[in-house]
């Protein structure tokens, strides 16, 4: 007989464990009740019908209190391993209320042997604050402890400029860094677990020379932060977790739902962690380096054909740029993949912020993560657009110019924003879908008197086949070249 069927379930949920513990309860159809201590936490569990959510932080009596009015009989602790005062309360009232207390570990990663252990903040503040003094740092601290723990770095002059300080993007953390006065560039909120590269592309973004970390276990991203420290030669200081004895995520589901379940073949699923990357005009050599580590330890690649052919995924290639194609195929592969995370790169032409699919993709893998559809962290990664590939070329700036696209836009609408461009700026690029759109633009231009237009054509821009030709717009009329086509276009 498992515990559900005559007990009453609440999860203390401080944790993805704890989160995760709350799905497999729901699957299997039981209810029970879920506390979280803050808005934001209770943003990250799903709906479910099975969990009931209470928000808000509770002391002894209140955990007491609550036992009693619910008639809870069975506790799950899945809090933080530095919650440590939380973890005592709940001991004591689960005690005093005769409920059975059950309180999940995270298992323990090996610590390489140079990296540096403390046993709380204030003394990794201090031997920060000595070497900084004597001269033996000179770089940035990256502190990853979270806001609560800001005050022991900010108070010492030492530190303070140069603490870089990643947060969860919630307005009680940027309170904290307000009242201690974190430099607001020096700020980084972003909800985790991060990928190894993403550690690295920090690291070396920001020149950081120390990383400071809690012992948070695989679920908390602790060893993704190891690799990146170890591999970017920087040193390692990490605040050793307090001594406990507990039970695995595993082994506190299978007393709640089951002794015989078989959890781990129908509930294990992989995590993603998906960059959306602008590929830059084409030529691999224009990546960026940042879009090339991704890509290149990438175990999924998807994207448009000709955007991905030249690539290697580790496990798999998907043709593939619209949303609705994109996101089931990464459920589905999510569900499949028997591995703890998983590298996805959806890769788009030019940059991924000027005129790309990226946006549309990256609000709908969004809608999919809040929704609990997928398990994932989303990053975007900047790349070279065609237009400054061009205006290089021709040796112009694009600072004064105007951009527009008719690339599987409306051509009337972008027919007429040319028209008011050229009469304001006097110049244009132009994004277009193939040489039809060019002979319709070179009409429009002969129609309106701009008879007397510059053209520049640029097709398959940094590829084999590239051509940059200039032309009237007499010549643009009849204008009958294949492929991927910019154009340059400027009033005389």
């Amino acid at each position: 007989m498992s515990v559900h069927d005559k007990e009453k379930i609440i999860i203390f949920a401080g944790t993805t464990e704890g989160r995760r513990l709350s799905e497999r309860l729901s699957s299997y159809g039981i209810s029970h009740i879920v506390s979280v201590a803050t808005e934001y936490g209770k943003s990250l569990l799903g709906d479910s019908q099975h969990a009931e959510v209470i928000e808000g932080r509770l002391d002894e009596s209140a955990m007491e209190e609550l036992f009693r009015s619910e008639g809870i009989t069975v506790v799950a602790d899945a809090t933080h391993p530095y919650a440590v005062e939380v973890t005592s309360n709940l001991k004591l009232a689960a005690e005093n209320t005769k409920v059975k207390y059950l309180r999940l570990s995270r298992e323990r990663l090996r610590i390489p042997e140079d990296a540096l252990l403390f046993s709380d903040n204030d003394s990794c503040a201090d031997h920060l604050e000595k070497e900084y003094r004597s001269g033996n740092l000179n770089g940035n601290v990256l502190i990853t402890t979270g806001s609560k723990e800001l005050s022991h770095y900010a108070c010492r002059e030492e530190l303070k400029d140069r603490l870089y300080v990643r947060i969860i993007p919630d307005e009680k953390s940027f309170e904290i860094c307000r009242r201690e006065e974190i430099r607001t560039d020096h700020i980084i909120a972003m909800q985790g677990p991060f990928s190894e590269e993403l550690n690295s592309a920090i690291i070396k973004e920001y020149g950081i020379d120390v990383l400071v970390t809690k012992e948070s276990g695989n679920a908390g991203g602790f060893e993704e932060k190891i690799r990146a420290a170890v591999n970017n030669n920087i040193r390692l200081c990490v605040i050793e977790r307090p001594e406990e004895e507990g039970l695995s995520e595993d082994e506190i589901c299978r007393m709640l739902v089951g002794e015989k379940t078989d959890l781990t073949s129908e509930h294990k699923r992989c995590r993603g962690h998906i960059y959306l990357i602008g590929a830059g005009p084409g030529n691999k050599e224009l990546l960026t380096v940042g879009a090339k580590q991704f890509i290149d330890k990438a175990d999924i690649i998807i994207g448009a054909e000709s955007i991905i052919s030249p690539f290697t995924a580790r496990i798999e290639k998907k043709a593939a740029y619209l949303p609705e194609d994109i996101i089931p195929y990464i459920r589905e592969v999510l569900d499949r993949e028997d591995k703890d995370e998983l590298r996805i790169a959806i890769l788009f032409s030019g940059d991924s912020g000027f005129f790309s699919g990226c946006g549309k993709c990256l609000t709908g893998l969004n809608k999919a993560i809040e929704e609990g559809g997928i398990d994932a962290v989303v990053s975007v990664i900047p790349g070279i657009s065609s237009v400054s590939y061009l205006a290089s070329l021709l040796g112009v700036s694009y600072d004064t110019a105007g951009i527009i696209s008719v690339h599987g836009r409306n051509r009337e609408s972008g027919l007429r924003e040319l028209a008011g461009i050229l009469d304001r700026k006097g110049r244009a690029f132009m994004l277009v879908s193939g040489d039809e759109d060019v002979r319709m633009i070179a009409g429009f231009l002969l129609d309106n008197c701009f008879d007397d237009c510059r053209i520049v054509a640029g097709c398959n821009l940094s590829g084999d086949k590239e051509e940059v030709m200039e032309m009237s717009v007499d010549r643009a009329a009849s204008f009958n070249t294949k492929g991927k086509i910019l154009l340059y276009i400027e009033s005389l």
